[in-house]
């Protein structure tokens, strides 16, 4: 009887024993489980990081050069003003002048990196207009590791990849230059290009509206908004801004061109004949004329 009893005591021990054991090798299991899954959850986040790091990075920042594989990031560094650099001759000059003082004040060693940095976009250039693309494009990226941020170099960047057909890449460089320096505005027009040539007629709206609320009211700016609503089919809001075109530069004849046809599209005969009237003053193409005279006629 005592046996038994001792036999029973013993086997519950075990089945405790056994019970408990279990529990922990549960437990060691289900922890090395969740290990697995947190250092899954931590490989998916790093992605996650990097991969909105790298969109942060291409989406507005400085190009970094892979020379191996032929192409280039923006990688970013910042968004700072710059001194202003106008597109007109005379305030070029004024740049210029600003930077020739500036040299005066700096040290040898960044007298020297200025020296070399206008050497390098002089000679960028002009292998560029010998159509040697490969050459100015090292040349161009040589000058970026001394100036990150330099206009003149992006401007040439973009140039070399419109040659090259690579559009996406060439609007990266133009978006950045009015990102740097949103008052020179030959970055916009050079956006403004790409836009045309790839007939994204959305794209050139809301660009040519962004440098309009800039303060940028030009009459090129109202003429490729106008040319946008035109192609969109909105040929009555076109009429509007070439207008508003024309008014700003009266004896310009691509804008008088683009009212008048526009008007004659909307059956506008007044501001037809007023914007023919004063093409005829300046216009020394009769056939040009004669062609808008017939198509007055016809109103």
């Amino acid at each position: 009887m005592y046996y038994l009893i001792l036999i029973g005591v013993i086997l519950i021990a075990i089945i405790i024993i056994l019970n408990i054991f279990w529990r922990k090798l549960s437990r060691v299991g289900k922890e090395k489980i969740e290990d697995t899954l947190k250092d899954k959850q931590m490989e998916v986040k790093k992605k996650l990081i990097e991969s909105r790091l790298e969109k942060r990075i291409l989406g507005g920042g400085l190009f970094l050069i892979d020379k191996t594989k032929s192409f280039f990031k923006l990688s970013l560094l910042g968004v700072r003003k710059i001194k202003k650099r106008s597109q007109r001759l005379a305030e070029e000059k004024n740049f210029t002048g600003w930077k020739k003082d500036r040299l005066k004040k700096q040290s040898p060693l960044a007298t020297t990196n200025e020296n070399m940095l206008i050497s390098l976009i002089a000679e960028a250039q002009a292998l560029l207009k010998k159509r040697k693309i490969d050459e100015a494009e090292d040349k161009f990226i040589k000058a970026l590791e001394l100036d990150p941020k330099n206009i003149e170099v992006y401007m040439g960047l973009g140039e070399i990849y419109i040659t090259r057909k690579d559009l996406v890449t060439a609007e990266e460089a133009y978006r950045y230059i009015v990102k740097i320096n949103s008052k020179f505005l030959e970055g916009y027009k050079e956006l403004a290009k790409l836009f045309e040539l790839t007939k994204r007629w959305e794209d050139l709206k809301k660009m040519t509206e962004e440098v309009l609320a800039l303060g940028h009211e030009e009459a090129w700016v109202y003429n490729l908004l106008a040319k946008s609503y035109k192609k969109r089919g909105y040929p009555e809001e076109a009429e509007t801004y070439f207008k508003k075109a024309v008014e700003l530069e009266p004896q310009n004849e691509e804008w008088l061109d683009q009212l008048i046809e526009t008007a004659i599209l909307n059956k506008n005969k007044a501001l037809a004949y007023k914007g023919f009237n004063t093409l005829a003053q300046i216009c020394r193409d009769e056939v040009k004329l004669q062609s808008y005279r017939d198509k007055l006629d016809l109103l």
